[in-house]
């Protein structure tokens, strides 16, 4: 560093003291750049670490990420993999709107597998249609039909598809191979309904669930409601499909799902609401009701009964074959001895005589409406004075019992007043108040030797709020069979 010369003193010397200040201030300066260098290199040291503890938490959060996108790519391998591994198509179909051939019906066990067997394979070669880019092979199909097994077989008893005492536990039980099952739903009208549209909510979000198939559905406009959040979601028009079985009402017909028809399986129209008997022998008709005896060739048939199979059946399941009308004997044509003697030769001389014995004991019955739920028959109008004398035995002698005097079985000892049975009216007015007690089981009950209610025997004027009878107040009231104890069965309407 080169310093300024001093002027020299007056004595021709340098000045020290301004040298010795020259030197002070190089000092000064020289401090003051090693204090800026250390200030500088302080703050770039500081820097620094913070530089490399940003990228050491860097590094660290890159290998987390990663591990985690490693988790979440496994996961997601898994999950696909999962999805791929079952699955499945699900049919629900509603029994009432989707009934089988009556082939089928008739031949009980066999007629079941071969249900199974048809709507399977059919149903696979359609859902391979509706999905041409997936591998369908390995997809199961799983068929849930939701019916009133009871109804359904009173239902065909009825039609005459079943013989009385028959049931549909072999065709419902044959049916059931693999993932094909009855779901019985029990007596109610909304119940088939109701199971229906919550196994389809259930499925319809189901990833695994690739095609959902709606059977028995579109002839009833209350599951419009349940298809509302699907008609615009072009993913669903592929998914959800129809099967078709019964006539579709006008709003279904506009939807965009895809139809799916099964031949040979389901019939086309409902069940028909009259028995389905086969022809006397001789006959070309096809059809013919049982022989009933008539006054005259002008008596309405007002009802058809079905009798207990016997040895005389055809292969529909023991119906049996209506018997050709006997040969009736010729009517004499005048009053003269020749030819009463002519009719004679045909009547057996054996000396026999028709005594009238006791009257039989009329058979016990249990009637239905047209949606197979029991009604309670109609009561005579009982007089109040009868009202009155009932009340005053049960006041004076106390409760009567109800088996005892309206059935007349009773197995003692169940605490209330057998004595004298009542009579006419009075009975009738047990049996009144009898049914103002709900059967637990309502629409339901077998039982002949009920004497509890089963629908609302007050009916339409009912406004009472509790009553008893309230989840049954919206059933039809029109009877349309009567299932007698000898396993007849009468189509009323």
């Amino acid at each position: 560093m080169a310093f300024a010369s001093a002027p020299p003193s007056p004595s021709g010397n340098f000045d020290i003291s301004h040298r010795l200040e020259a030197f002070r201030r190089s000092d000064r300066e020289r401090e003051q750049l090693l204090e800026e260098l250390v200030k500088a290199y302080q703050n770039q040291s500081v820097q620094l670490q913070e530089t490399m503890s940003d990228l050491a938490n860097e590094q660290k959060s890159r290998r987390e990420w990663q591990r985690q996108s490693q988790h979440v790519q496994e996961q997601y391998s898994r999950s696909q993999q999962l999805q791929e591994a079952n699955p499945f198509v699900t049919v629900l179909i509603d029994g009432d709107g989707a009934p089988f051939l009556d082939s089928l019906y008739t031949r009980g066990e066999e007629g079941g597998k071969e249900a199974a067997y048809k709507l399977d394979q059919e149903l696979r070669r359609q859902i391979a249609n509706l999905h041409p880019n997936e591998n369908t092979a390995h997809w199961d199909i799983v068929v849930n039909i939701f019916v009133n097994i009871d109804g359904l077989t009173n239902k065909l008893r009825a039609c005459g598809l079943l013989y009385p005492g028959a049931d549909l536990s072999r065709f419902a039980q044959s049916f059931g191979i693999k993932m094909f099952q009855f779901i019985d739903v029990g007596f109610g009208k909304e119940r088939a309904d109701y199971k229906l549209r919550e196994w389809f909510r259930l499925f319809v979000n189901n990833v695994q669930c690739k095609h959902i198939v709606l059977g028995g559905i579109c002839h009833d406009n209350g599951y419009l409601p349940m298809l509302d959040p699907y008609l615009h979601d072009p993913a669903q028009h592929v998914r959800i499909s129809f099967l078709a079985t019964l006539p579709p009402q006008p709003a279904y017909r506009s939807m965009l799902f895809k139809p799916i028809r099964v031949e040979g399986v389901f019939r086309s129209d409902h069940l028909p609401n009259r028995p389905i008997l086969p022809a006397p022998i001789g006959s070309s008709n096809g059809v013919s009701l049982p022989h009933r005896a008539a006054s005259n060739n002008h008596e309405k048939v007002d009802s058809v009964v079905l009798e207990r199979a016997d040895s005389r059946t055809n292969g529909l399941n023991g119906v049996p074959i209506a018997s050709p009308s006997p040969t009736p004997t010729p009517a004499p044509e005048n009053g003269n001895a020749a030819s009463w003697a002519r009719v004679s030769k045909t009547v057996d001389n054996t000396k026999e005589f028709q005594v009238a014995g006791k009257k039989p004991t009329p058979v016990k019955y249990i009637l239905y409406n047209k949606d197979n739920e029991r009604l309670d028959p109609p009561l005579p109008t009982v007089d109040k004075a009868s009202q009155d004398k009932l009340f005053r035995r049960v006041k004076e002698q106390g409760k009567v019992c109800n088996n005892y005097h309206l059935t007349g079985k009773c197995p003692g000892k169940c605490g209330f007043q057998h004595g004298e049975k009542l009579q006419g009216a009075e009975l009738t007015a047990l049996r009144f108040r009898a049914r103002t007690r709900a059967c637990g089981q309502k629409s339901a009950c077998e039982d002949y030797d009920c004497t509890m209610g089963h629908m609302c025997p007050y009916g339409n004027q009912c406004h009472g709020e509790g009553c008893p009878f309230d989840d049954v107040h919206h059933i039809d009231l029109t009877p349309s069979y009567k299932f007698y104890q000898d396993d007849r069965i009468e189509v009323i309407h």
